[in-house]
């Protein structure tokens, strides 16, 4: 298209004149992804503006040049964190191209979680055609579970480690001493062991027992678990015991548990 490329050869132009005249550093780099966005231009309203582009370098008016080029910039230019708690639902949004920071805080609504992701971008200011990225993250799961409002859970587990879970790491209401009391997130005699064992290389030290793992899971449907974790030691490194554990599961005679 004759406009665009008059645009992309007065853009060059453009950055070749302040470059010589030692234009700062981010001005230059704001010419130089302009250059590349002309590349790419294939929406009929900006290949539009090009028009407007011309007028404004034949007549020499940088500001306007700048201006549209800000637009440009800003069609895809957010980056979102989301975290989707129970009380709140909380949103930072870094602009790609200038790196400012918006933030929003608002309630979460429970019934439908999308309602207050779209509450936090609009309270930031922040339009849903414009982000490049989302990372999302919620907690409500976690608190289900801390609130005991889910399903009956049961553990399969390395052998000889069942009890870490309660156990914890300081987590008991006094750090010293023997007065207190904890409740773990899934009672004793829910959860049961395995044998089985890798090393934090993920080498296996002891093979997992697959028919141990199938009993396990028909004595905690016994005792009505709506739902199994396997858990086993140094998974994160080497999956294949959990994997494999999970098989077995699904072989117990009723096929009602849930992973």
């Amino acid at each position: 298209m004759q406009i665009r490329s008059f645009a992309h050869k007065g853009l060059k132009k453009l950055y070749a004149e302040d470059n010589a005249k030692g234009v700062p550093p981010d001005t230059a780099g704001k010419l130089r992804k302009m250059l590349a966005f002309l590349d790419d231009m294939q929406d009929p309203e900006e290949l539009r503006s090009l028009s407007t582009w011309k007028a404004h370098m034949l007549t020499g008016d940088r500001k306007g040049i700048w201006s549209l080029s800000v637009t440009r910039n800003r069609r895809l230019m957010f980056r979102i964190g989301i975290d989707v708690g129970g009380t709140f639902t909380d949103l930072l949004a870094i602009d790609a191209a200038t790196g400012a920071v918006k933030l929003a805080k608002v309630a979460t609504t429970p019934d439908n979680q999308a309602i207050g992701f779209m509450a936090a971008l609009a309270a930031a200011g922040v339009e849903s055609a414009t982000l490049q990225a989302v990372v999302h993250g919620t907690t409500t799961t976690t608190n289900a579970l801390l609130e005991r409002k889910i399903a009956k859970v049961g553990l399969i587990t390395t052998k000889g480690f069942r009890d870490v879970l309660e156990l914890g790491r300081r987590t008991r209401p006094q750090p010293y001493g023997l007065r207190g009391t904890f409740r773990p997130l899934i009672e004793r005699e829910y959860r049961l062991e395995v044998p089985e064992r890798m090393d934090a290389d993920g080498k296996v030290l002891a093979p997992l027992d697959e028919a141990a793992v199938a009993e396990a899971a028909k004595t905690l449907l016994a005792l009505d678990c709506e739902a199994v974790v396997i858990h086993f030691l140094h998974s994160y490194i080497n999956p294949a015991h959990e994997r494999r554990g999970l098989t077995a599961e699904l072989r117990s005679p009723d096929g009602s548990l849930r992973r």
